[in-house]
């Protein structure tokens, strides 16, 4: 849900899951069918898509580490 700062809101859920890629095949034509009609969504995915991306190419240890633990592992 998005908040556009004029105080309307954006009820629809469906830019985490279909970022993440856990829509199944149907439901992600569907969203992006969805897309096209709504501007709040179409901008909420364009500005959390390369966060997501980010993250999603980083293994499981190193999106739990924090950026201090790179620094002590090049120390040692």
């Amino acid at each position: 849900m998005t908040d556009e700062g004029d105080g309307t809101r954006c009820t629809c859920d469906g830019c985490g899951p279909y970022l993440l890629g856990a829509l199944r095949p149907d439901a992600v034509v569907a969203f992006e069918a969805h897309l096209l009609e709504c501007g709040r969504c179409r901008r909420e995915c364009e500005r959390l898509g390369p966060t997501v991306s980010a993250i999603a190419g980083l293994g499981p240890d190193e999106a739990l580490e924090s950026p201090d633990a790179g620094e002590s592992k090049r120390r040692d």
